[in-house]
């Protein structure tokens, strides 16, 4: 009873004062959104393990400018190739470039989150596919494969769960793109995109068909997915790295080091 009587008490005076009433409203309102966002990335990194072999050896690799005071930069494309030839501290490296993409073809047209990467992606992770397969060496172009490994969640949304639509087409962008494998229950890139879950992987090799090398300038990738080479400690990787980009630094005035940190 004396819990009613509080309560009837406390609307009664916001009721009096309806710009404060707001202002508590919104706090309150604030309050639990921050409360759950934070919940959630606790239970995405710390309550629910990521389903890969070894996850500790899992790192994400960007770039800094230190004389603009920026941090995660992304990279550039001859520095996914630099990491790549890094084998004395990583097993495998793969670039990421998530997109967002309209899947046209049946019913109903849909917005999906597309994650390009290099054909190693799958490789670094450890994860087999549910069916089909992933990426291999001979998917590596210079632009992007007209192939794709799907989510469980597309499969079962997209091609009705079936099996045997593995090997079929999706128009994709207008481009009709093959579908070659399906991931399993669960699986998810660890790591950020657009807007939500990846739906979409397709491998691309991030150099264009000339022959002029990109610039180290243009970091349009979201950064670098690697896999820690066994007895690496991830301190040891980034200082390595640190002192790479000392050495392979070209414009005067652009001051960047690279970091790696767990995925």
């Amino acid at each position: 009873m004396r819990m009613i009587r509080d309560a009837h008490f406390a609307i009664r005076t916001l009721s009096r004062a309806p710009g404060f009433t707001a202002v508590v409203i919104l706090t309150l309102a604030l309050g639990i959104g921050a409360s759950t966002a934070i919940f959630s990335v606790v239970n995405a990194v710390v309550l629910r393990p990521l389903p890969y072999p070894d996850p500790q050896h899992l790192v994400r690799i960007t770039s800094e400018l230190r004389g603009f005071g920026a941090t995660d930069t992304g990279v550039a494309t001859p520095e996914l190739i630099d990491y790549q030839a890094r084998t004395d501290l990583f097993s495998a490296v793969a670039g990421l470039l998530p997109v967002n993409a309209n899947v046209t073809g049946g019913d109903i047209p849909e917005r999906v989150e597309m994650m390009l990467v290099s054909w190693t992606y799958f490789s670094v992770l450890g994860v087999a596919p549910a069916y089909g397969r992933i990426f291999t060496a001979a998917d590596d172009t210079p632009g992007v494969a007209n192939i794709a490994v799907v989510s469980d969640g597309f499969w079962r949304r997209r091609l009705g769960a079936d099996p045997s639509l593995v090997g079929q087409t999706v128009v994709i962008d207008e481009d009709p793109i093959l579908i070659v494998g399906v991931m399993p229950q669960g699986f998810r890139h660890p790591g950020r995109t657009v807007q939500g879950e990846v739906d979409v992987w397709s491998p691309a090799g991030f150099r264009g068909g000339g022959s002029a090398a990109p610039p180290r300038s243009r970091r349009r990738l979201e950064g670098c997915l690697a896999r820690l080479q066994a007895g690496v400690t991830l301190e040891q990787a980034q200082a390595r790295l640190h002192a790479s980009a000392r050495r392979i630094r070209r414009a005067p005035r652009l001051c960047w080091r690279c970091s790696a940190s767990t995925a």
